[in-house]
């Protein structure tokens, strides 16, 4: 998938986890060569229907096919239920991601006129973690983080839902340290308005904490 097509996704995560129906899923996605004979002993490990989709979506996330979008949304459109709604709403996601781009490059832009220092970014991740409020695990899909590097943060940090938070990220900061980070500001910030989380956006974006 590229980046437009994984953002759409993540768009429609939660509707999917709800909505899709498993079984049918895995099966048309086993006739695509998407999912292996071992992953079907995997779903039935999981013991609830938003556990099985979670673990469909990861393997489709992470599939290197270059149709596989594409091969998803027809696995979807196949099921004459509420799942072809959802195949409608990650076609219009996807739409939307690549008309977004353009505002994305300015945010990134606006990064890049105000570099942070190590402070600036401690604060930043410590303000961030403490008002996330339940959409901590969005905000990390929308980073990019996987899912396992998702449910690692909260199963190192069990019983303190901010540490798990501020360990998330970190984790994504810490990907990129390395790198130049310029242009990480509007990503952060873009990542936070596309979870509804519009005030803590713009306190980011002023460095208000």
């Amino acid at each position: 998938m590229d980046k437009y097509q994984k953002n759409a996704v993540t768009d429609v995560w939660t509707e999917l986890i709800k909505s899709m129906p498993p079984e049918h899923m895995s099966n048309r996605l086993i006739q695509k060569r998407i999912l292996a004979i071992d992953d079907l002993e995997e779903l039935k490990k999981c013991s609830t229907q938003n556990d099985k989709n979670t673990y469909i979506l990861t393997i489709v996330m992470k599939c290197p096919d270059s149709n596989i979008f594409r091969i998803f949304i027809d696995a979807l459109q196949s099921i004459e239920t509420t799942a072809n709604i959802l195949a409608k709403k990650l076609e219009k996601a996807y739409q939307l991601q690549k008309d977004g781009q353009q505002q994305k490059m300015t945010a990134d832009l606006i990064a890049e006129e105000d570099e942070w220092n190590e402070d600036d970014w401690l604060n930043c991740i410590q303000f961030v973690a403490k008002n996330l409020g339940k959409k901590w695990k969005m905000l990390g899909r929308r980073l990019h983080l996987t899912e396992s590097q998702i449910i690692d943060c909260e199963e190192n940090n069990r019983g303190n839902i901010l540490e798990a938070r501020t360990s998330m990220l970190l984790s994504w900061r810490d990907a990129w340290l390395d790198a130049a980070p310029s242009s990480k500001k509007g990503e952060l910030i873009e990542a936070l308005k596309k979870c509804d989380l519009n005030l803590i956006a713009h306190k980011v974006s002023q460095k208000q904490w």
